[in-house]
């Protein structure tokens, strides 16, 4: 546990000194609002990293995918979908936002987008066989819920 809380600081401090040292190192401010929200257990610290980086560029699917994410974990789904729509808008092949369209479509009643995401996910090539396997059980688990 020492261990873990050493490396998950000094990621922090790696993360807040980059950002220091080149203020429009995107990646950078990401990773640190990452280590905020995932690590540090401080995630208003990094959703404000992240708005301030989407309030310049509205578009930047990695920003809007882990707002998102955090947005499902807190129950925001009306902050959520727009933020998934943007990326899927760009991106509509893009695994992890169309999981958590799913997931939020599929908490909040909409079980038929859901399917429909999880169905788009099982016809994409770059998407690995256990992923696959894990994916057609929930669609079955979700369609049985869906009748």
């Amino acid at each position: 546990t020492a261990l873990n809380q050493d490396i998950i600081d000094k990621a922090t401090i790696s993360f807040k000194n980059s950002v220091e040292l080149d203020s429009n190192n995107i990646n950078a401010k990401i990773k640190l609002a990452q280590c905020y929200m995932e690590l540090k257990n401080e995630p208003m610290q990094g959703v404000q990293g992240l708005l301030s980086i989407v309030k310049k560029d509205s578009m930047n699917i990695p920003a809007n995918l882990l707002l998102a994410k955090f947005g499902l974990i807190s129950g925001q789904y009306e902050k959520v979908l727009p933020r998934l729509k943007k990326v899927l808008s760009l991106q509509p092949s893009n695994v992890e936002a169309l999981l958590l369209n799913a997931d939020a479509h599929a908490q909040t009643g909409k079980s038929d987008v859901a399917i429909k995401n999880l169905e788009t996910i099982l016809g994409l090539k770059n998407v690995a066989p256990e992923m696959k396997k894990e994916i057609t059980a929930a669609l079955s688990e979700l369609k049985k819920q869906h009748k």
